[in-house]
Protein backbone atom coordinates (compact mmCIF):
# COMPACT_ATOMS: atom_id res chain seq x y z
CA UNK A 1 0.00 0.00 0.00
CA UNK A 2 2.81 2.42 0.93
CA UNK A 3 4.56 1.81 -2.39
CA UNK A 4 1.31 2.36 -4.30
CA UNK A 5 0.67 5.66 -2.51
CA UNK A 6 4.24 6.77 -3.18
CA UNK A 7 3.97 5.90 -6.86
CA UNK A 8 0.71 7.86 -7.01
CA UNK A 9 2.45 10.89 -5.47
CA UNK A 10 5.25 10.61 -8.03
CA UNK A 11 2.61 10.46 -10.77
CA UNK A 12 1.07 13.71 -9.45
CA UNK A 13 4.46 15.44 -9.37
CA UNK A 14 5.19 14.36 -12.95
CA UNK A 15 1.72 15.43 -14.07
CA UNK A 16 2.38 18.92 -12.72
CA UNK A 17 5.40 19.09 -15.02
CA UNK A 18 3.19 18.49 -18.07
CA UNK A 19 1.51 21.83 -17.32
CA UNK A 20 4.51 23.50 -15.72
CA UNK A 21 3.87 26.98 -17.13
CA UNK A 22 0.34 27.09 -15.70
CA UNK A 23 1.48 25.71 -12.32
CA UNK A 24 4.32 28.21 -12.10
CA UNK A 25 2.05 31.16 -12.96
CA UNK A 26 -0.35 30.11 -10.20
CA UNK A 27 2.56 30.04 -7.76
CA UNK A 28 3.65 33.49 -8.94
CA UNK A 29 0.16 34.86 -8.25
CA UNK A 30 0.35 33.51 -4.68
CA UNK A 31 3.73 35.17 -4.25
CA UNK A 32 2.48 38.55 -5.48
CA UNK A 33 -0.36 38.48 -2.96
CA UNK A 34 2.29 38.46 -0.20
CA UNK A 35 3.89 41.57 -1.73
CA UNK A 36 0.80 43.77 -1.49
CA UNK A 37 0.77 46.60 1.06
CA UNK A 38 4.47 46.20 1.89
CA UNK A 39 7.32 48.68 2.01
CA UNK A 40 9.01 46.80 -0.85
CA UNK A 41 5.89 47.20 -3.02
CA UNK A 42 5.75 50.94 -2.30
CA UNK A 43 9.37 51.32 -3.43
CA UNK A 44 9.41 48.92 -6.39
CA UNK A 45 5.78 48.52 -7.47
CA UNK A 46 3.67 45.36 -7.77
CA UNK A 47 4.36 44.47 -11.41
CA UNK A 48 6.49 41.33 -11.33
CA UNK A 49 8.57 41.95 -14.46
CA UNK A 50 9.58 45.39 -13.18
CA UNK A 51 10.87 44.08 -9.85
CA UNK A 52 14.70 44.15 -9.80
CA UNK A 53 16.92 41.08 -9.84
CA UNK A 54 18.53 41.19 -6.39
CA UNK A 55 21.21 39.61 -4.23
CA UNK A 56 21.22 39.50 -0.45
CA UNK A 57 23.23 42.73 -0.33
CA UNK A 58 20.40 44.49 -2.17
CA UNK A 59 17.71 43.48 0.33
CA UNK A 60 19.74 43.30 3.55
CA UNK A 61 18.35 46.62 4.78
CA UNK A 62 14.81 45.23 4.56
CA UNK A 63 15.84 42.02 6.30
CA UNK A 64 17.41 43.99 9.16
CA UNK A 65 14.09 45.76 9.71
CA UNK A 66 12.21 42.45 9.73
CA UNK A 67 14.64 40.77 12.15
CA UNK A 68 14.12 43.77 14.45
CA UNK A 69 10.38 43.03 14.52
CA UNK A 70 8.99 45.44 11.91
CA UNK A 71 6.03 44.23 9.83
CA UNK A 72 4.92 44.63 6.20
CA UNK A 73 8.45 45.07 4.90
CA UNK A 74 8.95 42.27 2.35
CA UNK A 75 5.78 40.35 3.15
CA UNK A 76 2.36 41.23 4.57
CA UNK A 77 2.52 38.05 6.64
CA UNK A 78 3.83 38.21 10.21
CA UNK A 79 7.23 36.50 10.24
CA UNK A 80 8.95 35.39 13.45
CA UNK A 81 11.31 32.73 12.04
CA UNK A 82 14.45 33.43 10.02
CA UNK A 83 16.80 30.88 8.48
CA UNK A 84 20.40 31.86 9.15
CA UNK A 85 22.33 30.94 6.04
CA UNK A 86 25.63 29.13 6.18
CA UNK A 87 26.91 31.46 3.49
CA UNK A 88 28.36 34.86 4.29
CA UNK A 89 27.99 38.23 2.66
CA UNK A 90 30.48 40.92 3.61
CA UNK A 91 31.39 38.77 6.66
CA UNK A 92 27.79 38.94 7.96
CA UNK A 93 25.36 36.05 8.28
CA UNK A 94 22.36 36.05 5.99
CA UNK A 95 18.87 35.85 7.49
CA UNK A 96 16.11 34.53 5.24
CA UNK A 97 12.42 35.03 6.19
CA UNK A 98 10.84 31.63 6.84
CA UNK A 99 7.21 31.94 7.97
CA UNK A 100 5.45 28.85 9.30
CA UNK A 101 3.16 28.85 6.26
CA UNK A 102 6.25 28.50 4.05
CA UNK A 103 7.68 25.69 6.19
CA UNK A 104 4.43 23.84 5.53
CA UNK A 105 3.96 24.61 1.82
CA UNK A 106 7.62 24.24 0.88
CA UNK A 107 10.00 22.49 3.27
CA UNK A 108 7.65 19.91 4.79
CA UNK A 109 5.87 19.26 1.51
CA UNK A 110 9.28 18.77 -0.08
CA UNK A 111 10.26 16.40 2.73
CA UNK A 112 7.15 14.30 2.17
CA UNK A 113 7.83 14.25 -1.57
CA UNK A 114 11.40 13.17 -0.88
CA UNK A 115 10.15 10.23 1.18
CA UNK A 116 7.52 9.34 -1.44
CA UNK A 117 10.00 9.44 -4.33
CA UNK A 118 12.48 7.34 -2.38
CA UNK A 119 9.86 4.72 -1.54
CA UNK A 120 8.61 4.64 -5.13
CA UNK A 121 12.18 4.22 -6.37
CA UNK A 122 13.38 1.67 -3.81
CA UNK A 123 10.27 -0.57 -4.08
CA UNK A 124 11.04 -2.22 -0.72
CA UNK A 125 11.58 -0.23 2.46
CA UNK A 126 11.04 -0.46 6.21
CA UNK A 127 12.53 2.87 7.26
CA UNK A 128 9.22 4.15 8.68
CA UNK A 129 9.34 1.46 11.36
CA UNK A 130 12.39 2.98 13.06
CA UNK A 131 13.91 6.30 14.05
CA UNK A 132 15.39 9.14 12.06
CA UNK A 133 18.64 10.84 13.03
CA UNK A 134 18.73 14.40 11.76
CA UNK A 135 21.94 16.41 12.17
CA UNK A 136 20.65 19.95 12.60
CA UNK A 137 22.12 23.32 13.51
CA UNK A 138 21.09 25.56 16.39
CA UNK A 139 18.71 28.46 17.13
CA UNK A 140 19.00 31.78 18.92
CA UNK A 141 16.78 34.77 19.65
CA UNK A 142 17.10 37.80 17.41
CA UNK A 143 19.24 40.49 19.08
CA UNK A 144 16.66 43.01 17.89
CA UNK A 145 13.44 41.36 19.06
CA UNK A 146 12.68 38.81 21.81
CA UNK A 147 9.91 37.03 19.86
CA UNK A 148 11.95 36.31 16.73
CA UNK A 149 13.98 33.11 16.31
CA UNK A 150 16.96 32.81 13.98
CA UNK A 151 18.98 29.74 13.12
CA UNK A 152 20.03 27.10 10.65
CA UNK A 153 17.08 26.02 8.47
CA UNK A 154 17.59 22.44 9.65
CA UNK A 155 17.10 23.63 13.25
CA UNK A 156 13.91 25.49 12.32
CA UNK A 157 12.61 22.35 10.66
CA UNK A 158 13.37 20.23 13.73
CA UNK A 159 11.79 22.72 16.12
CA UNK A 160 8.63 23.13 14.04
CA UNK A 161 8.21 19.47 13.08
CA UNK A 162 4.58 18.46 12.48
CA UNK A 163 3.10 15.94 14.91
CA UNK A 164 3.44 13.01 12.52
CA UNK A 165 7.22 13.47 12.35
CA UNK A 166 8.01 14.15 16.02
CA UNK A 167 7.62 10.52 17.10
CA UNK A 168 10.19 9.41 14.54
CA UNK A 169 12.96 11.68 15.86
CA UNK A 170 15.76 9.78 17.59
CA UNK A 171 16.98 12.36 20.08
CA UNK A 172 15.25 14.91 22.30
CA UNK A 173 14.80 18.41 20.95
CA UNK A 174 17.17 19.68 23.65
CA UNK A 175 19.99 17.61 22.15
CA UNK A 176 19.07 18.29 18.53
CA UNK A 177 19.28 22.05 19.10
CA UNK A 178 22.42 22.20 21.24
CA UNK A 179 24.40 25.29 20.13
CA UNK A 180 27.73 23.42 20.28
CA UNK A 181 28.09 20.93 17.45
CA UNK A 182 30.90 19.14 19.31
CA UNK A 183 28.71 18.69 22.40
CA UNK A 184 25.85 17.50 20.21
CA UNK A 185 28.12 14.94 18.55
CA UNK A 186 29.33 13.63 21.94
CA UNK A 187 25.71 13.09 23.06
CA UNK A 188 24.81 11.22 19.88
CA UNK A 189 27.97 9.08 19.88
CA UNK A 190 27.57 8.13 23.55
CA UNK A 191 23.93 7.03 23.10
CA UNK A 192 24.03 5.71 19.53
CA UNK A 193 23.25 2.10 20.44
CA UNK A 194 20.05 3.08 22.27
CA UNK A 195 18.18 3.79 19.03
CA UNK A 196 16.94 1.81 16.06
CA UNK A 197 18.14 4.26 13.44
CA UNK A 198 16.72 3.59 9.96
CA UNK A 199 17.29 7.02 8.37
CA UNK A 200 20.01 9.67 8.61
CA UNK A 201 19.47 13.18 7.26
CA UNK A 202 22.13 15.85 7.04
CA UNK A 203 25.21 17.20 5.29
CA UNK A 204 27.82 14.62 4.14
CA UNK A 205 30.65 16.63 5.72
CA UNK A 206 29.35 16.33 9.28
CA UNK A 207 27.52 13.00 9.01
CA UNK A 208 30.72 11.30 7.82
CA UNK A 209 32.57 12.63 10.88
CA UNK A 210 29.75 11.50 13.18
CA UNK A 211 29.62 7.97 11.74
CA UNK A 212 33.39 7.64 11.93
CA UNK A 213 33.31 8.60 15.61
CA UNK A 214 30.53 6.10 16.33
CA UNK A 215 32.37 3.24 14.65
CA UNK A 216 35.56 4.12 16.52
CA UNK A 217 33.78 4.21 19.89
CA UNK A 218 31.98 0.94 19.29
CA UNK A 219 35.13 -0.62 17.78
CA UNK A 220 33.35 -1.79 14.62
CA UNK A 221 34.18 -1.41 10.94
CA UNK A 222 30.72 -0.64 9.55
CA UNK A 223 27.92 1.52 10.93
CA UNK A 224 25.31 -1.23 10.39
CA UNK A 225 27.04 -3.19 13.15
CA UNK A 226 25.64 -0.47 15.43
CA UNK A 227 22.40 0.18 13.52
CA UNK A 228 21.65 -3.09 11.67
CA UNK A 229 18.46 -1.75 10.06
CA UNK A 230 19.92 1.53 8.86
CA UNK A 231 18.66 1.98 5.31
CA UNK A 232 19.10 5.41 3.74
CA UNK A 233 21.01 8.67 4.05
CA UNK A 234 19.06 11.70 2.82
CA UNK A 235 21.80 14.22 2.06
CA UNK A 236 22.23 17.72 0.67
CA UNK A 237 24.06 21.07 0.91
CA UNK A 238 27.26 19.83 -0.82
CA UNK A 239 28.09 17.53 -3.71
CA UNK A 240 28.10 13.90 -2.61
CA UNK A 241 30.66 12.82 -5.23
CA UNK A 242 33.81 13.43 -3.15
CA UNK A 243 32.20 11.89 -0.05
CA UNK A 244 30.84 8.68 -1.56
CA UNK A 245 34.11 6.69 -1.15
CA UNK A 246 34.23 7.75 2.52
CA UNK A 247 30.69 6.51 3.15
CA UNK A 248 31.33 3.27 1.27
CA UNK A 249 34.15 2.63 3.70
CA UNK A 250 31.78 3.22 6.63
CA UNK A 251 28.85 1.18 5.30
CA UNK A 252 28.30 -1.85 3.08
CA UNK A 253 24.61 -1.35 2.30
CA UNK A 254 23.53 2.24 2.92
CA UNK A 255 21.44 3.85 0.18
CA UNK A 256 21.84 7.52 -0.74
CA UNK A 257 19.13 9.97 -1.76
CA UNK A 258 19.73 13.67 -2.44
CA UNK A 259 17.58 16.69 -1.62
CA UNK A 260 18.28 20.28 -2.68
CA UNK A 261 16.97 21.95 0.48
CA UNK A 262 18.58 25.37 0.74
CA UNK A 263 18.02 27.98 3.44
CA UNK A 264 15.81 29.77 0.90
CA UNK A 265 13.63 26.74 0.25
CA UNK A 266 13.31 23.11 -0.81
CA UNK A 267 13.98 23.26 -4.53
CA UNK A 268 14.48 19.75 -5.92
CA UNK A 269 14.61 16.09 -4.91
CA UNK A 270 16.26 13.02 -6.40
CA UNK A 271 13.61 10.90 -8.07
CA UNK A 272 15.52 7.75 -8.93
CA UNK A 273 18.00 5.78 -6.83
CA UNK A 274 19.78 4.76 -10.01
CA UNK A 275 20.37 8.38 -11.09
CA UNK A 276 22.37 10.09 -8.34
CA UNK A 277 22.85 13.80 -8.84
CA UNK A 278 19.74 14.18 -11.02
CA UNK A 279 17.01 16.04 -9.14
CA UNK A 280 13.34 16.63 -9.94
CA UNK A 281 12.53 20.35 -9.74
CA UNK A 282 9.66 21.02 -7.30
CA UNK A 283 7.45 23.42 -9.27
CA UNK A 284 4.38 23.63 -7.00
CA UNK A 285 6.07 24.36 -3.67
CA UNK A 286 5.66 28.14 -3.27
CA UNK A 287 8.70 29.00 -5.45
CA UNK A 288 8.66 30.68 -8.86
CA UNK A 289 11.80 30.03 -10.88
CA UNK A 290 13.78 32.13 -13.35
CA UNK A 291 17.14 31.42 -14.95
CA UNK A 292 20.07 33.50 -16.21
CA UNK A 293 22.73 31.81 -18.40
CA UNK A 294 25.95 32.03 -16.40
CA UNK A 295 27.80 33.32 -19.46
CA UNK A 296 25.54 36.41 -19.40
CA UNK A 297 25.30 36.83 -15.63
CA UNK A 298 26.04 40.39 -14.59
CA UNK A 299 25.55 41.86 -18.05
CA UNK A 300 23.33 44.95 -18.27
CA UNK A 301 21.07 43.33 -20.84
CA UNK A 302 21.15 39.81 -19.42
CA UNK A 303 18.20 37.73 -20.66
CA UNK A 304 16.09 36.13 -17.97
CA UNK A 305 14.46 32.82 -18.89
CA UNK A 306 11.26 31.26 -17.60
CA UNK A 307 11.06 27.51 -16.99
CA UNK A 308 9.53 26.72 -20.40
CA UNK A 309 12.42 28.54 -22.13
CA UNK A 310 15.40 26.64 -20.67
CA UNK A 311 17.61 24.25 -22.62
CA UNK A 312 19.41 21.05 -21.67
CA UNK A 313 23.14 21.48 -21.06
CA UNK A 314 23.17 25.25 -20.46
CA UNK A 315 24.48 26.33 -17.04
CA UNK A 316 22.09 28.78 -15.39
CA UNK A 317 22.22 31.05 -12.36
CA UNK A 318 19.10 30.25 -10.34
CA UNK A 319 16.73 33.13 -9.50
CA UNK A 320 13.80 32.48 -7.17
CA UNK A 321 10.72 34.26 -5.86
CA UNK A 322 8.93 32.76 -2.85
CA UNK A 323 5.86 33.22 -0.68
CA UNK A 324 8.29 33.82 2.20
CA UNK A 325 9.12 37.32 0.95
CA UNK A 326 11.93 36.92 -1.59
CA UNK A 327 11.39 38.42 -5.04
CA UNK A 328 13.64 37.70 -8.03
CA UNK A 329 16.41 36.71 -5.65
CA UNK A 330 19.73 35.30 -6.86
CA UNK A 331 20.13 32.30 -4.59
CA UNK A 332 23.83 31.88 -5.43
CA UNK A 333 23.65 28.41 -6.99
CA UNK A 334 24.22 27.37 -10.59
CA UNK A 335 22.33 24.48 -12.16
CA UNK A 336 22.09 22.58 -15.43
CA UNK A 337 19.00 20.85 -16.82
CA UNK A 338 19.36 17.16 -17.62
CA UNK A 339 15.71 16.66 -18.67
CA UNK A 340 12.79 18.87 -19.72
CA UNK A 341 10.06 16.25 -19.34
CA UNK A 342 9.97 16.18 -16.40
CA UNK A 343 12.22 19.11 -15.47
CA UNK A 344 15.30 17.63 -13.82
CA UNK A 345 18.47 19.45 -12.80
CA UNK A 346 21.94 18.87 -11.48
CA UNK A 347 23.71 21.40 -9.26
CA UNK A 348 26.93 22.61 -10.85
CA UNK A 349 28.24 24.97 -8.18
CA UNK A 350 27.97 28.40 -6.59
CA UNK A 351 28.18 31.81 -8.22
CA UNK A 352 30.87 32.70 -5.66
CA UNK A 353 32.68 29.34 -5.63
CA UNK A 354 34.73 29.26 -8.81
CA UNK A 355 38.22 30.11 -10.08
CA UNK A 356 38.51 32.39 -13.07
CA UNK A 357 41.72 34.31 -12.39
CA UNK A 358 43.08 33.58 -15.90
CA UNK A 359 39.88 32.95 -17.88
CA UNK A 360 39.87 29.24 -17.01
CA UNK A 361 36.31 29.22 -15.56
CA UNK A 362 36.69 26.27 -13.19
CA UNK A 363 33.46 25.50 -11.29
CA UNK A 364 32.81 23.13 -8.39
CA UNK A 365 31.40 20.45 -10.68
CA UNK A 366 34.73 20.37 -12.59
CA UNK A 367 36.73 20.19 -9.36
CA UNK A 368 34.67 17.34 -7.91
CA UNK A 369 34.99 15.25 -11.08
CA UNK A 370 38.76 15.81 -11.18
CA UNK A 371 39.22 14.99 -7.49
CA UNK A 372 37.16 11.81 -7.88
CA UNK A 373 39.21 10.64 -10.89
CA UNK A 374 42.50 11.36 -9.12
CA UNK A 375 41.29 9.35 -6.12
CA UNK A 376 40.25 6.47 -8.36
CA UNK A 377 43.65 6.36 -10.10
CA UNK A 378 45.63 6.41 -6.85
CA UNK A 379 43.33 4.53 -4.42
CA UNK A 380 42.95 7.70 -2.35
CA UNK A 381 40.05 9.23 -0.43
CA UNK A 382 39.69 12.97 0.07
CA UNK A 383 38.01 14.27 3.20
CA UNK A 384 38.11 17.99 2.32
CA UNK A 385 39.71 20.34 -0.16
CA UNK A 386 39.85 23.97 -1.18
CA UNK A 387 41.59 25.65 -4.10
CA UNK A 388 42.37 29.15 -5.31
CA UNK A 389 44.69 31.04 -7.66
CA UNK A 390 48.40 31.73 -7.51
CA UNK A 391 48.61 35.00 -9.41
CA UNK A 392 51.07 35.77 -12.18
CA UNK A 393 54.18 37.50 -10.88
CA UNK A 394 56.63 39.50 -13.01
CA UNK A 395 55.68 37.69 -16.19
CA UNK A 396 55.74 34.22 -14.63
CA UNK A 397 52.77 31.91 -15.22
CA UNK A 398 50.10 31.58 -12.58
CA UNK A 399 48.59 28.36 -11.22
CA UNK A 400 45.94 26.86 -9.00
CA UNK A 401 46.94 25.99 -5.46
CA UNK A 402 45.10 23.18 -3.68
CA UNK A 403 44.99 22.23 0.00
CA UNK A 404 43.77 18.66 0.36
CA UNK A 405 43.09 16.61 3.48
CA UNK A 406 42.97 12.87 2.87
CA UNK A 407 41.12 10.07 4.60
CA UNK A 408 43.32 7.66 2.65
CA UNK A 409 46.52 9.07 1.14
CA UNK A 410 47.32 8.38 -2.56
CA UNK A 411 49.63 5.51 -3.40
CA UNK A 412 51.39 8.02 -5.65
CA UNK A 413 51.00 11.75 -4.95
CA UNK A 414 52.61 12.77 -8.24
CA UNK A 415 50.11 10.62 -10.13
CA UNK A 416 47.27 12.18 -8.12
CA UNK A 417 48.46 15.67 -9.07
CA UNK A 418 48.89 14.69 -12.72
CA UNK A 419 45.42 13.12 -12.93
CA UNK A 420 43.85 16.16 -11.27
CA UNK A 421 45.39 18.41 -13.93
CA UNK A 422 44.69 16.12 -16.88
CA UNK A 423 41.06 15.58 -15.90
CA UNK A 424 40.45 19.32 -15.60
CA UNK A 425 42.02 19.77 -19.03
CA UNK A 426 39.82 17.02 -20.49
CA UNK A 427 36.52 18.37 -19.15
CA UNK A 428 37.13 22.14 -19.37
CA UNK A 429 38.41 23.59 -22.64
CA UNK A 430 39.05 27.02 -21.11
CA UNK A 431 41.33 25.50 -18.48
CA UNK A 432 43.06 23.41 -21.14
CA UNK A 433 43.72 26.48 -23.31
CA UNK A 434 45.37 28.30 -20.40
CA UNK A 435 47.56 25.28 -19.59
CA UNK A 436 49.06 24.94 -23.08
CA UNK A 437 52.82 25.34 -22.87
CA UNK A 438 52.65 26.45 -19.21
CA UNK A 439 52.58 30.02 -20.51
CA UNK A 440 49.50 31.28 -18.66
CA UNK A 441 49.09 28.56 -16.04
CA UNK A 442 51.48 25.98 -14.66
CA UNK A 443 50.40 22.59 -13.32
CA UNK A 444 48.49 22.64 -10.01
CA UNK A 445 50.34 23.09 -6.71
CA UNK A 446 48.94 20.48 -4.32
CA UNK A 447 49.55 20.77 -0.57
CA UNK A 448 48.70 17.84 1.70
CA UNK A 449 47.16 19.14 4.92
CA UNK A 450 47.37 17.35 8.30
CA UNK A 451 44.30 15.53 9.60
CA UNK A 452 41.91 17.90 11.35
CA UNK A 453 43.06 21.02 9.50
CA UNK A 454 39.71 21.73 7.83
CA UNK A 455 37.83 20.94 11.03
CA UNK A 456 39.91 23.62 12.78
CA UNK A 457 39.34 25.97 9.84
CA UNK A 458 35.56 25.62 10.13
CA UNK A 459 35.68 25.85 13.94
CA UNK A 460 37.61 29.13 13.82
CA UNK A 461 35.01 30.50 11.40
CA UNK A 462 32.18 29.40 13.75
CA UNK A 463 30.77 27.03 11.14
CA UNK A 464 30.75 23.55 12.64
CA UNK A 465 27.77 21.30 11.92
CA UNK A 466 24.39 22.12 10.41
CA UNK A 467 24.45 23.03 6.73
CA UNK A 468 27.84 24.70 6.94
CA UNK A 469 30.19 23.56 4.22
CA UNK A 470 33.88 23.80 3.41
CA UNK A 471 34.25 26.33 0.55
CA UNK A 472 35.79 24.23 -2.26
CA UNK A 473 36.86 27.01 -4.63
CA UNK A 474 37.57 30.72 -4.42
CA UNK A 475 38.62 33.30 -6.97
CA UNK A 476 40.95 34.86 -4.39
CA UNK A 477 43.42 33.55 -1.82
CA UNK A 478 41.39 34.24 1.33
CA UNK A 479 40.71 30.59 2.26
CA UNK A 480 44.17 29.44 1.20
CA UNK A 481 45.85 31.95 3.49
CA UNK A 482 43.58 30.98 6.41
CA UNK A 483 44.42 27.29 5.93
CA UNK A 484 48.12 28.12 5.70
CA UNK A 485 47.98 29.99 9.03
CA UNK A 486 46.45 26.93 10.72
CA UNK A 487 49.13 24.61 9.37
CA UNK A 488 52.08 26.83 10.21
CA UNK A 489 50.90 28.43 13.46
Amino acid sequence: MLTILSQFRRHILYKQHHRASVVQMQVREEIMLKLQNTLYAKEHGIEFEKLPIVTYEDISKYIEQMVSGESNILSNEKITLFAKSSGTTNAKSKYLPTPRSYLKSNHYRGGKDMAALYIASSHSTKFLAGKTLGISGSLSLSPGHPDILCGDVSALLVRELPWWAVSRRAFDLSIALLPSWEEKMLHIVSRAKEYDIRVIAGTPTWVSILLKNITLKEKVQYIEEVWPKLEVFFHGAVSFLPYKPIFEKLSKKLKYFEVYNASEGCIAVQNNLKKPGELLLLINHSIFYEFIPIKNFGDKNQKIYKLHEVEIGEVYVLVISTTSGLYRYVIGDTIRFTSLSPYCITITGRTKHFINAFGEEIVVENANIAILQACKNTEAMVAHYTAGPVYMDDGLAGAHEWYIEYTTTPNNQEEFNKTLDETLRAINSDYDAKRIGDKVMKSPIVNVTPEGTFYEFMKIRGKLGGQHKVPPLSNNREYLEEIKKIIFK
